[in-house]
């Protein structure tokens, strides 16, 4: 009898001291405040507000702008937040303030996936800054049609032509309704794919659609807003098996082709970007701490996935738009057939054709793939009135700028009139930001822009869109979300015109 008295006890006990643990962490939790900061949801401990925050994280944090303005602190899990919303103060923190929010935050899932730091999306510093310059100018020269660091002739807008007409072939050879995901996606990839590996890949080829999969995986697990980042050791968990084994496949297939790359390499016929990263390894003042052969795979795979995904996704956004809005799809064809009729289309092409310009600023507007992004703080900054402190993470919600009442006549309505003068010119908006904003602009813009206009100006002369007889039309709101967002799956018919 006193021995289960003694367990009683015993029991009793450690119940005692996990509620004493539990209520010294609550109320250090509740005590624990920074009156500068901008007001917010408490939360809970540990695990903060993440309960509140339903469907997809930047559509609560818009909703918390009525209550707290548009900007609010907000605890991920352990973390402080400052999640900035609106075009006026997202300008006033990058631009009036741009060097103190340079750098990028820690992500977990990503550091642990990497396994090596460096690359050149989540890296800071110094090596950030170089490798920006040097990939920034390689890109440039290709847009452009300039020798540059590769010794040979690059030409961006021949690739996308020839890419656009195996594309276009794609679609023609299905008479039954098919999502038309994949083809994007492999059209799209192939680009950069050229860019990095100095080839395309065909529609067929099961490899290189599993590498396309795996890398919509990764950019799914990849939310700020994700339990694993809150608390890293799940990555360990079978929970993050697919992840772990997806991130080791990607890599497997990168090194591959740096590995073909080094045996045929040729210092006087520079192919494409790993040629060139190769060569720049091959200085005597190599900068080790920008080029470094053990991390040249990561610098890849950002490109790749950053070269892939967001046109990727804008594009399936398109067509999803275009079903649901016949008309918009007949003007854009009406203006197509004025200006080339059945020629070529060329990037030249654009200044003729306002109206498709602006249906594709339209989409960016309301697709909203990339609907918020990360920043940390190198300095304490106030912004409007608030106090941030050094080595704070912040989230740019760009759905709030993109969607903002104040910036926007009737924000929720598909309007590409909104961004035309006299329906005839274009009237660029202050408050479209699809590219972000301030020191971190991303540095394939130019690129980006000429893939979405010469991928939809040829798939709008060449075929009529329209949603399968019984059928709903796709959703352009309810999506799949991560790191980027874009339509769920859906099929549509492609007649030819």
């Amino acid at each position: 009898m006193a021995l289960i008295y003694d367990d009683v006890l015993s029991l009793i006990s450690i119940q005692t001291v996990v509620l004493l643990v539990f209520l010294i962490v609550l109320a250090l939790w509740l005590l624990k405040s920074n009156n500068n900061l901008p007001p917010g949801p408490r939360g809970w401990p540990i695990i903060g507000s993440i309960p509140y925050i339903f469907g997809e994280p930047h559509e609560t944090f818009a909703e918390w702008t009525r209550i707290y303005g548009d900007i609010f602190t907000v605890k991920l899990g352990p973390e402080t937040v400052i999640i900035l919303n609106g075009l006026d103060v997202v300008t006033q923190a990058l631009k009036e303030h741009g060097e103190k929010f340079m750098d990028r935050p820690l992500v977990p899932i990503l550091e642990l996936g990497y396994t090596v730091k460096g690359g050149i999306v989540f890296v800071n510093g110094h090596p950030w800054l170089e490798l920006r310059r040097w990939s920034s100018s390689f890109l440039r020269d290709y847009c452009h049609g300039k020798k540059g660091l590769l010794g040979r002739q690059l030409n961006l807008e021949s690739k996308l032509t020839i890419e656009a007409e195996h594309l276009c072939q794609e679609f023609g050879g299905r008479e039954k309704p098919f999502n038309p995901f994949h083809y994007i996606n492999n059209a799209v990839s192939n680009i950069i794919s050229t860019i990095c590996f100095g080839d395309r890949f065909e529609y067929s080829d099961l490899k290189y659609k599993e590498l396309l999969e795996g890398i919509r995986y990764i950019l799914k697990c990849n939310g700020f807003v994700t339990p694993v980042n809150t608390i890293p050791l799940l990555y360990y968990t079978p929970l993050y098996k697919r992840f772990r084994q997806t991130m080791s496949n990607a890599k497997l297939f990168i090194e591959d082709n740096i590995k073909r790359h080094e045996e045929t390499f040729d210092s006087e016929d520079i192919r494409d970007i790993i040629d060139a990263y190769l060569l720049e390894l091959q200085k005597d003042d190599v900068d080790t701490s920008v080029f470094s052969k053990d991390i040249l795979w990561r610098t890849i795979l950002d490109l790749f996935i950053t070269g892939t995904d967001t046109v990727t996704s804008t594009l399936a956004f398109t067509i999803a738009f275009l079903v649901n809005y016949p008309d918009v799809q007949n003007k854009l064809q009406k203006e197509v057939d004025e200006v080339i009729g059945q020629k070529k289309p060329k990037w030249s092409d654009r200044h003729l054709m306002p109206y498709l310009e602006a249906t594709i600023m339209e989409i960016q507007r309301l697709g909203n793939v990339v609907p918020f992004f990360g920043r940390r703080t190198s300095d304490c900054v106030k912004i409007n009135g608030y106090e941030i402190p050094a080595d704070t993470t912040v989230l740019v919600n760009l759905f709030s700028v993109h969607r903002h009442s104040d910036k926007w006549a009737r924000p929720l309505n598909f309007k590409p009139d909104r961004f035309l003068d006299d329906l005839k010119t274009i009237q660029k908006q202050e408050a479209l930001l699809p590219f972000g904003i301030g020191r971190r602009l991303c540095i394939g813009e130019l690129m980006a822009r000429m893939e979405l206009f010469l991928f939809t100006v040829n798939l709008i002369q060449r075929f009529e869109f329209k949603v399968p007889d019984g059928r709903c039309a796709p959703s352009v709101n309810d999506c799949l979300s991560g790191l980027t967002r874009r339509p769920k799956p859906f099929e549509i018919c492609a007649i030819k015109r």
